[in-house]
């Protein structure tokens, strides 16, 4: 009987180490995708924000050429 028990208790102590070895290895593995996932998003970030600012410097230039720059508003024809 104490032969059984000592058998459960490594039996244990092994299924332990392997799950906290295992564990470990998620943790490892999560915090490289983590770091990817960064990575990604700034890129994403950065390609938006130039995207954004390169249309909005061409709506202003747009906006700009059809503006009078002085006087009353040209009359238009019906």
């Amino acid at each position: 009987m104490r032969h059984q028990l000592d058998e459960l208790d490594n039996k244990y102590k092994e299924d332990v180490r392997e799950l906290r070895e295992s564990l470990r290895m998620s943790e490892q593995r999560e915090a490289f995708y983590r770091a990817a996932l960064e990575d990604r998003l700034q890129i994403v970030a950065e390609h938006i924000h130039k995207s954004l600012t390169e249309w909005a410097n061409a709506e202003l230039e747009e906006g700009q050429i059809t503006q009078r720059k002085r006087g009353r508003p040209r009359k238009t024809f019906k």
